[in-house]
């Protein structure tokens, strides 16, 4: 490829959404966010990137190779954040630990540097909701709930829900 022709093509692993695709997922988008306001969600919106630490596997976050890193001017090294959940945990560190339980909602890119999912995106929309400070059944059931009418509201009409958090089965 030429220098020309790569100026106006986007990098692999990523892509330009535009017309009538995007308008269909911007309004997919609302929907899913109406529902999780209904539910009492508030909205949280984080950086784009953050110090590298906050996404370590212990946190549940990707390995190291999957991250986007680069330097500030001071040496930390920075990540694109590759997923929510260990940023949200970190404003609620700084911002909430008095106001439990907590509901955040986030709509937001993330990033990963995956080279092994042939046919996937490094940059995704990702939405979601964390419960924060109530690990009772009637939270697990609420989230399922939302999840399923999340679903419905994006107007989905058969799909499946699965679970893998080996407590929540004993909480039933």
């Amino acid at each position: 490829m030429t220098k020309k022709n790569k100026l106006i093509h986007t990098p692999e692993g990523v892509r330009d959404i535009y017309n009538g695709e995007c308008r269909r997922k911007l309004a997919v988008q609302e929907k899913i966010l109406h529902t999780l306001y209904l539910y009492g969600y508030e909205h949280i919106q984080t950086p784009s990137f953050e110090y590298a630490d906050i996404f370590n596997e212990d946190r549940g976050s990707v390995g190291a190779q999957e991250m986007f890193k680069f330097f500030d001017r001071d040496n930390n090294m920075l990540v694109l954040r590759p997923d929510m959940t260990p940023a949200v945990a970190r404003c609620v560190a700084k911002y909430f630990m008095d106001d439990m339980p907590l509901r955040l909602c986030y709509l937001e890119r993330t990033f990963k540097n995956n080279t092994s999912y042939q046919g996937y995106l490094k940059e995704r929309a990702e939405s979601g909701a964390e419960l924060i400070g109530d690990d009772s059944p009637d939270a697990d059931a609420e989230m399922i709930a939302m999840v399923i009418d999340c679903l419905k509201a994006a107007g989905l009409k058969e799909f499946q829900v699965e679970l893998g958090e080996v407590a929540f089965y004993r909480s039933l």
